[in-house]
């Protein structure tokens, strides 16, 4: 089977999310009505909306063999996770990225800030590294080194159309 004609159910089945209208709810849903939750002005809650489309994005990308776009989706969830951290307690600064498209915080910056502001994120962010099972240590700078390409691993190497479509055969 070539990778275009993946059926509408194997792209559901991949890694237990579902793409089309016929889906109901699952764990990112869960754990999303609960930052939607903490979130009482729903300010920020746009970035919650793009986050779960990143989601569906990576699946769909991984369903179809895209692998660099799947990785720059999941990418995208890390940054708008972070990005509604940092705006569901400033909800200024967050209207004002929301309506110029400017003004959007980098992980970096709110890394630091969450150190800075919460006293237990530095604990709980340790202990979360520290329980790892990835090889990297963070999967941010892991993800932008492909989204990029920085290093000669990470460098796409296509010389035909057909391998960044997988040739037909990766995905079976």
């Amino acid at each position: 089977m070539s990778v275009l004609q993946i059926s509408r159910w194997e792209v559901r089945s991949v890694g237990g999310l579902c793409c089309d209208s016929e889906y109901e709810g699952g764990w990112q849903d869960h754990f999303l009505s609960l930052l939607i939750e903490a979130d009482n002005g729903g300010t920020a809650n746009p970035f919650l909306q793009g986050f779960r489309s990143a989601i569906y994005e990576a699946v769909a990308c991984t369903a179809f063999c895209f692998v660099r776009p799947a990785l720059s989706a999941h990418r995208s969830q890390v940054e708008l996770v972070l990005a509604w951290h940092y705006f569901v307690e400033h909800p200024v600064e967050c209207e004002a990225a929301r309506q110029k498209s400017d003004g959007f915080v980098l992980p970096g910056t709110v890394k630091s800030y969450l150190i800075k502001s919460f006293r237990k994120f530095s604990i709980r962010f340790a202990l979360l590294s520290k329980n790892r099972i990835r090889e990297a240590e963070e999967m941010y700078c892991f993800l932008s080194a492909y989204v990029h390409a920085t290093t000669a691993a990470t460098l796409p190497n296509y010389f035909v159309v057909e391998e960044v479509l997988g040739g037909g055969n990766i995905c079976e």
